[in-house]
């Protein structure tokens, strides 16, 4: 971690027409236990009444919001996130439907405290149905101290999820604009780049399900099509890995195996 006790964190929540949940992943990301918070809003030039939710929040002295002259697609909106983010912070996303739970800044600065060498801090969340109080899954926790965790496992179990996580400063990641799911993308390019990701135990977060969800609402075709993308990316770059590891779990995907060189 960098040398300031309270390094800065910056939680980004790309919105798109979001006015009836925004407030609460707001309200989330302001009333963190952690004291040197910035929260940025990029709008991707929502047609709602988004607008008139965030100008709620103009006096708080670290939020703000960047909007976008036109709709530059869910993918880009996270890139832009990326790209607008200060170079000396942590930095962690927020959907713009989801929540973090008060502690959800001050445990993951534990983990990089734990291994300061890490890119990637991820947790555990809360699956909850329609209303963020409405949970339907806990995960089980195990009383495992942070630990550095290998690529094999964040791929093959998905233990990294998008809504629990946080990058070190300077940190380098990207969206595929071809991709709707395209955190599963994004979780397998930091496990075969080398990435070095530690997981804490701990409930951060709670992710919602709803029907209006992208993910809900995606074509299936188009969500199989994403998932194959991403394992020909594999195949591509960790060919080895794909055949010791991927192909013998991988029964349901023949197209892959009969392509795969």
């Amino acid at each position: 971690m960098p040398q300031s006790s309270t390094p800065l964190v910056e939680i980004f929540i790309p919105t798109y027409n979001r006015a009836s949940f925004i407030s609460q992943a707001i309200d989330s990301a302001l009333g963190q236990d952690y004291p040197n918070v910035s929260v940025v809003v990029m709008d991707n030039c929502s047609t709602d009444n988004t607008a008139e939710v965030l100008a709620r929040y103009s006096d708080r002295p670290n939020f703000r919001v960047i909007t976008h002259e036109r709709n530059l697609g869910a993918n880009a909106n996270f890139n832009q996130c990326v790209a607008r983010r200060q170079r000396d912070a942590y930095f962690t996303t927020l959907a713009d439907d989801d929540a973090f739970l008060p502690h959800f800044v001050s445990t993951m600065l534990k983990g990089f405290s734990a291994f300061p060498d890490v890119d990637i801090v991820g947790a555990r969340y809360l699956l909850a149905q329609d209303s963020l109080e409405n949970i339907v899954e806990r995960p089980q926790r195990s009383n495992a101290t942070p630990r550095l965790v290998p690529a094999r496992e964040i791929i093959e179990d998905t233990v990294l999820h998008m809504g629990a996580y946080m990058a070190r400063p300077g940190f380098q990641m990207q969206l595929d604009d071809r991709l709707t799911i395209s955190d599963v993308w994004l979780v397998r390019e930091w496990a075969l780049s080398d990435a070095r990701i530690c997981f804490l135990e701990d409930i951060v977060s709670v992710y919602r399900q709803h029907g209006q969800q992208t993910t809900v609402a995606t074509n299936t075709l188009r969500t199989l099509s994403d998932l194959m993308t991403t394992d020909v990316w594999v195949v591509e770059q960790r060919p080895e890995y794909y055949a010791s590891t991927l192909a013998p779990r991988m029964d349901h995907c023949w197209w892959l195996r009969n392509h795969a060189v």
